[in-house]
């Protein structure tokens, strides 16, 4: 069972996978799952893993600038004239990082009919290492629910910079002729 904890005087036998969970790195929540297998895996479990890595490859190749980070289906059984669309990233700790609506950037609602989709493209996110929770809704724009996705889909961000908070702010550095630095150009 993935994320399981076993019971204390569990022991390992043949059969699945032992997946290794670190939790802590300098005081920092991080999660570093590996899998690994105890007895030569069966010809079904080499498929699933073989399955899971296509899954991953193809979520990370779609994953890119420009991609909507929302596409939100509507549908309306009758014409509606009060609603707005909305996202909300938050970090794992569930402060808000970013959210917006229609209603917020003056979007004036003028009729949902039928089947549609509303899509929120964000180029660059510049949030640091971390998961993080998407929020979709759709609702009236007095905050009704229509349909509210509350912390149901995560992703998780790398970068190769260490930066801490939320957000890497875009900036540069500049010193004085008296400081002296040189700057590994790779990171």
């Amino acid at each position: 069972m993935p994320h399981g904890v076993p019971s204390v005087g569990a022991r390992l036998r043949e059969g699945p996978h032992i997946a290794l969970t670190l939790m802590r790195v300098h005081g920092y929540c991080a999660e570093c799952e590996r899998t690994a297998f105890v007895v030569p895996p069966s010809a079904e479990l080499q498929a699933a893993f073989a399955a899971m890595i296509e899954a991953r490859s193809r979520a990370f190749a779609l994953a890119r600038p420009g991609v909507a980070c929302a596409e939100i289906d509507a549908a309306a059984n009758e014409p509606i004239k009060d609603f707005v669309f909305g996202i909300g990233i938050f970090n794992s700790q569930g402060i808000s990082c970013y959210g917006t609506n229609t209603n917020l950037e003056d979007y004036e609602p003028v009729v949902l009919q039928g089947e549609g989709k509303a899509a929120c493209r964000i180029e660059k996110l510049n949030l640091i290492n971390g998961t993080y929770y998407l929020d979709v809704a759709v609702h009236k724009r007095d905050g009704y629910p229509f349909d509210y996705h509350h912390f149901q889909y995560s992703f998780h961000v790398t970068s190769s910079h260490r930066d801490v908070g939320i957000a890497r702010i875009p900036h540069r550095w500049e010193f004085s002729d008296n400081i002296t630095f040189t700057k590994n150009e790779n990171s």
